[in-house]
């Protein structure tokens, strides 16, 4: 929160605390968020984010800026990856963490992430350079479009509705920090790849 605020001051900040026992609602506002929603139980990613995806339609936001929570991505992104959406050349705006070589994340995530890569590529039929980076940009428009099924992950579904929906999609380059910690959505790559891949 505060190295967006840093960023922009003309930004808003909506946090989902998705059912978590660690105080990230009361933490959330004390940092300034602006709006902070909390699920009475974890309801998982893809839910939490098309939750976040309706009350900003809501709020009548004019484009919605995606980011995790965990600091892996540099916020301080944000004003490249609305650009297009402001030049009007694109509806949903992708980053491309350049897993192969990010020499910091572990040998099996990397390579599951290439091959789930792969596989939104040959389902959706976009060149897609990294269907797992959860920093994106949509505008009003895309969101609106867009309809969320899955309850584990939304980021391959929103690629395939994307292309499906004809949407324009710009793709970017960006930082990808280290983990501090361990992911808690992907507890095992087998478990994820079942999930992800009955979700595709």
């Amino acid at each position: 929160i505060k190295e967006i605020k840093e960023t922009s001051k003309s930004y808003k900040i909506l946090v989902i605390d998705d059912g978590s026992k660690d105080n990230t609602y009361d933490l959330a506002k004390k940092a300034g968020s602006n709006y902070t929603i909390k699920n009475k139980k974890n309801l998982g990613l893809a839910q939490s984010f098309k939750k976040g995806l309706d009350e900003c339609l809501r709020l009548k936001a004019d484009m919605i800026v995606n980011i995790d929570a965990d600091f892996q991505y540099n916020s301080k992104e944000i004003p490249k990856l609305i650009q297009p959406i402001l030049d009007n050349k694109a509806d949903v705006v992708l980053t491309d963490r350049n897993v192969l070589n990010l020499k910091h994340m572990p040998f099996g995530k990397r390579y599951g992430n290439i091959i789930s890569t792969l596989v939104t590529r040959f389902v959706s039929g976009y060149p897609v350079k990294d269907a797992q980076s959860g920093f994106r940009a949509f505008s009003r428009e895309a969101a609106l479009r867009l309809n969320i099924l899955s309850d584990y992950t939304y980021v391959q579904e929103t690629i395939i509705q994307a292309v499906d929906k004809r949407l324009r999609i710009v793709q970017i380059p960006c930082e990808f920090r280290r983990r501090e910690g361990r992911s808690r959505l992907i507890g095992s790559l087998p478990s994820y790849a079942k999930r992800a891949g009955l979700t595709i």
